[in-house]
């Protein structure tokens, strides 16, 4: 075969990189490559060229371009990652928030016990948390020497899910310096309080009657 000139393997580089030519084109250009180098630089260039022009612009510069891929994926990771903490943060607070303000009168089982301490009158309660009391005292005959005490404690399920059955809790009824000296007896009871202190003996008989007497002198 006679030699081809450069000029004419070069116009027919694209078309053998795409693999458009005849088997005895890209024979005679594969033997005309072995022996110039000229053409053969070309053709790499013609390669590099194609191969770049596949990839986005960005990949095509280097490895700077991957490093900020890279950056700006562990960015977005950190991103999720802060927001799913924020939610579970939030989600407990919210959990917590709601188990603390979810009181109710904690219900006479023989688990409260009133006593005197060193003249204190004390009520223990087994089994839970106090989240607060109440506590009214009612003059006997309308005499102010002489009291009923009425009482009852709440706890809410916050209480109730963080306490051991061997939690004993207190709640100081009547100090013995202001006025415990004067409570003749103390009655648990978990109904309303509205206008207690006001009510008739015939009432007040009635809210005894539905009261558990823990404690009297």
């Amino acid at each position: 075969m006679s030699k081809i000139d450069c000029y004419i393997i070069k116009d027919l580089l694209p078309l053998y990189v795409d693999e458009v030519v005849s088997t005895q084109t890209k024979n005679a250009i594969e033997e005309h490559i072995l022996a110039c180098n000229d053409c053969q630089k070309e053709l790499n260039i013609l390669k590099k060229e194609i191969n770049t022009a596949h990839l986005p612009s960005e990949f095509a510069k280097g490895g700077e371009p991957i490093m900020k891929i890279r950056k700006h994926i562990h960015r977005n990771y950190c991103i999720i990652a802060i927001m799913i903490i924020s939610i579970l943060f939030i989600g407990s607070f919210c959990g917590v928030s709601y188990l603390r303000n979810n009181v109710k009168a904690i219900a006479f089982n023989n688990n409260i016990e009133v006593n005197l301490d060193n003249g204190n009158i004390i009520a223990e309660i087994e089994g839970t948390s106090i989240h607060s009391s109440h506590i009214v005292n009612i003059p006997v005959n309308g005499e102010e020497t002489e009291f009923y005490t009425f009482f009852f404690v709440e706890s809410s399920n916050w209480d109730n899910l963080i306490s051991k059955k061997s939690t004993l809790s207190k709640v100081t009824i009547a100090y013995n310096d202001k006025g415990a000296e004067n409570i003749s007896k103390i009655y648990y009871y978990t109904g309303e309080y509205d206008d207690i202190t006001n009510m008739s003996v015939d009432e007040l008989q009635l809210i005894i009657s539905n009261s558990t007497l823990l404690w009297q002198r």
